[in-house]
């Protein structure tokens, strides 16, 4: 009987310029705003982390990408590493058993030990099997999901708006009769300033966030 192959997979890190990596980033059929180097960037300096972006092969072929954030105190005896709706595939590559080959590269990586912490919000279906392959792999995991929702925007704008709940639609039309203003940035220049007016809210609502002497810092 023929012995199956293993899959390889191995993760690059830091290898691509900025350029390179957006390139890369925009050849992806689907992504996530967590994903992106725009965020990073405003994350980053907000929660003094560091970032890696890593290159994804599968058996010696580019098959995704992941962008990770990490913290860590005394020589990285306390090591935070995390990741946020992420990895992310190309074309081909979003199968169980390819997310499975990632972890265990993770894995070895990072792996578990005293001090370390670990968080995984990963961009997965959340079914029975993937659920299976985050359980052999970490002790804790949450029961309650997360939605992508994909809007395809080349629509015609009264297909968008017929597909709408019919609460949202009420919203948009008080929003169109309103006086607000919006802006559209392709370079995420003022990504960090929406962040810090979203981590302003969250604390005005009384959600965990950052303390208000904080905020108030970063807009002086």
């Amino acid at each position: 009987m023929k012995k199956q192959s293993v899959m390889k997979c191995e993760i690059e890190w830091n290898i691509l310029s900025l350029s390179e990596w957006n390139e890369l980033f925009g050849k992806l059929p689907y992504s996530t705003l967590s994903q992106s180097y725009s965020y990073a960037r405003a994350y980053c300096a907000l929660n003094h982390l560091n970032a890696r972006w890593g290159v994804i092969k599968i058996d010696g072929e580019i098959a995704g990408v992941v962008q990770v954030f990490e913290v860590s105190l005394l020589n990285k005896l306390f090591h935070s590493v995390m990741i946020d709706r992420g990895p992310l595939w190309f074309e081909g590559y979003d199968t169980p058993e390819v997310f499975e080959a990632f972890l265990k590269a993770l894995r070895k990586i990072y792996p578990m030990r005293m001090g370390r912490k670990i968080r995984l919000i990963p961009e997965v279906p959340n079914d029975a099997q993937y659920i299976g392959i985050l359980n052999k792999f970490y002790r804790q995991v949450s029961p309650e999901g997360y939605q992508t929702v994909l809007i395809d925007l080349r629509k015609d704008l009264e297909d968008l708006r017929a597909g709408f709940h019919s609460k949202w639609r009420n919203q948009l039309r008080k929003a169109e009769k309103s006086d607000a203003t919006f802006s559209f940035d392709e370079t995420g220049e003022s990504f960090t300033r929406f962040l810090l007016n979203y981590k302003m809210d969250q604390h005005m609502k009384s959600y965990r966030n950052l303390p208000p002497r904080h905020v108030q810092r970063y807009f002086q």
